[in-house]
């Protein structure tokens, strides 16, 4: 799992999880991207919640740089150019599998050139608001990912994250594995802009080349405290040795 050197809650409550669950794991940080060969140590990487400045650089861009503080030079940066590279070498000849988290999602679309757009991404906040409410969600438990899960479940969504896909050919394809139904979507907290989510996926597992890309857009481990979803990512990470 990765771990940048700018705070990140999202990093050390998965990693409380992955623990606390038995897994075992290592954690990554930016100077292991620089290996070509991803692959040979890792099967699975996972990239918690945050923006993909910080995944590149190590500093927040635009609203959120107030945030940036002076590192030492051995923290100071991202994964870097080449460090994208070796990850979609790691998808995409390697077969190996991505698991991204809330906003990180967003990263892995637009730098690894998923099939698959963030609808929400540009919406402004008088439109679409969830500032932390639990939603509706259908899951399809058919798929691995969604095994042992209700056909109907309730999820914690804070992001402005709602997918759609392309039609699949050649070595792209995906699977929705689950997605917001049509109607009634609220059950806790506040939700502004509703409609904007009907029929939109929540996860999405995005075959890429040779390997996959699992995209959980809601926080399905949020805090270590939404014990109804944390299947969904123990199955993401299962995944991988089942193929």
């Amino acid at each position: 799992m990765y771990q940048p050197f700018t705070a990140n809650m999202d990093e050390g409550w998965t990693r409380l999880l992955l623990e606390n669950y038995n897994f075992d794991f290592v954690t990554m940080h930016n100077k292991d991207f620089k290996n070509k060969n991803l692959k040979d140590k890792y099967d699975v990487i996972i990239i918690p919640e945050m923006n993909g400045d910080l995944i590149k650089t190590g500093y927040y861009s635009g609203e959120y740089a107030r945030y940036n503080r002076p590192k030492p030079p051995e923290y100071d940066s991202g994964v870097g150019r080449i460090g994208v590279e070796n990850l979609k070498t790691f998808v995409e000849k390697d077969g190996g599998y991505l698991i991204t988290l809330g906003e990180a999602c967003n990263f892995a679309i637009e730098d690894l050139g998923l099939r698959v757009n963030n609808v929400l991404k540009n919406i402004k906040s008088e439109e679409f608001f969830c500032p932390g409410s639990l939603l509706k969600i259908s899951v399809d438990n058919t798929q691995p990912i969604g095994y042992g899960m209700e056909d109907e479940i309730i999820g914690y969504q804070n992001s402005n994250i709602a997918f759609s896909t392309t039609i699949p050919f050649g070595g792209f394809d995906r699977s929705v594995i689950a997605r917001y139904p049509t109607k009634d979507l609220l059950k806790s907290g506040f939700l502004l802009g509703e409609d904007l989510l009907y029929r939109r996926a929540a996860i999405v597992d995005v075959k890429q080349k040779k390997g996959h890309v699992i995209l959980l857009g809601f926080k399905v481990q949020n805090r270590h405290q939404t014990f109804g979803t944390f299947k969904l990512l123990f199955n993401a990470i299962h995944l991988a040795g089942m193929d």
